[in-house]
């Protein structure tokens, strides 16, 4: 005995109602998974928008510190040469006393602590 026409329709509804709810679950699933993504991936975006500003900022810094070292460098090699040939100077001088070179180390090392205190 086949069933009725209305038992027939009546599954084909259920059927199609399970259908549709189990479609509308994979659809708010795969929804869910891709507002998840977009998220996760603005998160990466700002990451590394942030990293690159960062770094940015470190470039900088290390330009500027760049051309301070390279001032300070002119700045001290200056300095050097001054020194040398201040040293020079006192290697060549003859003695402040002739035959005495305690004496004349005194007389050098006064001379210095002389010309350290002026301005």
């Amino acid at each position: 005995m086949l069933p009725s026409p209305l038992v027939l329709v009546g599954l084909a509804l259920a059927l199609s109602l399970a259908a549709n709810a189990w479609q509308a679950q994979l659809y708010l699933g795969a929804r869910d998974d891709a507002t998840e993504a977009r998220s996760a991936t603005r998160q990466a975006v700002d990451a590394a928008r942030s990293c690159s500003d960062g770094v940015a900022a470190l470039e900088e810094h290390a330009k500027e510190q760049h051309r301070q070292a390279g001032r300070r460098r002119v700045e001290a090699d200056n300095q050097a040469k001054t020194h040398e040939a201040r040293a020079q100077q006192i290697l060549v001088a003859a003695p402040a006393v002739a035959g005495d070179d305690c004496k004349s180390a005194e007389a050098a090392i006064d001379s210095w602590l002389q010309q350290r205190g002026k301005p």
